[in-house]
């Protein structure tokens, strides 16, 4: 079987997608790689076929629900994905638009048939490992609004370890998420993320897409509990002045401000 499918689920995604697919499809083949299409309309319609014409993605699929944010159909519709390409491949990497999932050295590809054939020589159980996740910031007193057609992380200087991004990406088994896609009820919590896999997430990479994208997502259907205590709630965070303290606040725990440190050089050209 080919070693390696990637999945996304998007809605509405036009500056994220393109560079999603970019990346990816610098480490995985065209033809693994798989976009389900969540209602996009608009602009943003035209900018996913476009984009993944541009890249060769042919794997294209409708999916439908009355409403943007549902945590349990969203868990179910990726678990259900996952486990149906896992039926052609032997590992299956699912991430949103905006994370990217990168080993230290080499493709995802290699690392993920790595993974695999280590495994097997052990004899041990194929487990999905920890990426180590960061978060990348905006911080509009230095760094101008991002320029999505020149090189993204060399126009940011600021990341830090995130270790709700430090999840189980790349998997050879579906994965039975909780709300969010944080963490995974059959991945050990005790597992600690390997340094030699990394998730870059770019939620926050610039101030003036995220105050656009949460206006835009706060004006969806949303399961009506999950405005008031749900695993996205976070997209409705769309008054200008709290926005900039929340793109500086530290994901693992938002009443603080994040330690901020430099992006390492080698992966400043990463997309």
């Amino acid at each position: 079987m080919p070693p390696l499918a990637v999945f996304t689920v998007v809605q509405n995604e036009q500056l994220f997608l393109p560079a999603w697919l970019r990346h990816y499809t610098r480490h995985v083949p065209a033809d693994d790689i798989y976009v389900l299409d969540h209602n996009t309309t608009g602009d943003a319609a035209d900018v996913l076929v476009d984009a993944c014409q541009t890249h060769g993605v042919r794997n294209i699929l409708p999916v439908h629900h009355e409403l943007s944010f549902d945590s349990d159909w969203l868990m179910r519709l990726t678990r259900w994905y996952q486990s149906f390409l896992l039926a052609s491949y032997d590992t299956v990497v699912f991430t949103c638009a905006d994370e990217l999932l990168v080993p230290r050295e080499g493709k995802l590809q290699d690392f993920a048939i790595r993974h695999v054939a280590e495994a097997r020589r052990s004899e041990k159980l194929l487990h999905a490992p920890l990426a180590t996740g960061y978060e990348v910031v905006h911080n509009r007193d230095r760094e101008p609004a991002l320029d999505p057609a020149q090189p993204w992380l060399a126009q940011r200087q600021f990341c830090y370890p995130c270790r709700r991004y430090s999840k189980p990406l790349l998997a050879p088994y579906s994965l039975w998420w909780f709300p969010g896609w944080a963490a995974a009820a059959n991945v050990p919590t005790t597992q600690q993320p390997t340094p030699e896999l990394l998730l870059w997430h770019l939620h926050r990479i610039d101030y003036d897409h995220c105050l656009r994208s949460h206006r835009e997502k706060a004006a969806r259907r949303w399961k009506p509990e999950e405005r008031n205590d749900g695993p996205f709630r976070h997209n409705l965070v769309d008054d200008p002045e709290l926005l900039s303290r929340w793109i500086l606040c530290n994901s693992d725990k938002q009443d603080t401000y994040a330690v901020l440190e430099g992006i390492p050089p080698e992966f400043k050209e990463l997309i």
